[in-house]
């Protein structure tokens, strides 16, 4: 919900034309919470609806002198390290805890983090073969295929390369002998 709508129905609060219940249902919040933020409508506007950290910089962030310290380390000693390794060494070596994703960041910005595209192996797909009995791939899979009370058997597959032809069988063992019966 916009903080424009907040306004208007803290106004028709204000107004008298709805309750707290009603504006709490509305605003979908607890009737504390809405109680705080008609205190926070009365004492500053709609500009008072506004998040206080609003435009200003994050508690948590490091400063531009930490920042330029880290980035020195890594263009002279951790120059051809990613951001990650980068993190471990300054850790461990230096003994200054820095996240890898702030690192990776800041590598990035200064032109540090140089981005190698992995190449895809080169492939080709093979032509299926013209003729049917050119190319017959065979594969034999064991298991009680009959039950637990039974041997384990082979069920050999054969495949036919040209017609996608399939052809089952069973037998005691994988064999080329099996396969051409």
């Amino acid at each position: 919900m916009s903080i424009q709508k907040i306004g208007e129905l803290l106004g028709l609060y204000e107004k008298k034309e709805i309750g707290i219940e009603e504006l709490s249902n509305l605003l979908g919040l607890s009737e504390r919470q809405t109680y705080w933020l008609i205190k926070r409508y009365r004492q500053e506007g709609v500009l008072g609806l506004f998040h206080k950290g609003r435009d200003k910089p994050s508690n948590h962030k490091s400063s531009a002198e930490k920042k330029a310290e880290i980035l020195s380390l890594v263009r002279l000693k951790y120059y051809d390290c990613g951001a990650s390794y980068a993190s471990e060494l300054l850790l461990a070596n230096e003994g200054i805890a820095v996240n890898r994703e702030t690192l990776r960041l800041w590598m990035k910005e200064a032109g540090l983090l140089i981005r190698r595209r992995k190449r895809k192996p080169y492939r080709r797909r093979r032509e299926r073969k013209s003729m049917f009995g050119e190319l017959l791939q065979i594969d034999g899979s064991f298991d009680y295929w009959f039950g637990r009370e039974e041997p384990k058997a082979c069920l050999i597959n054969l495949i036919d390369d040209a017609t996608s032809f399939n052809m089952c069988c069973f037998d005691e063992e994988e064999t080329i002998r099996a396969a051409t019966l």
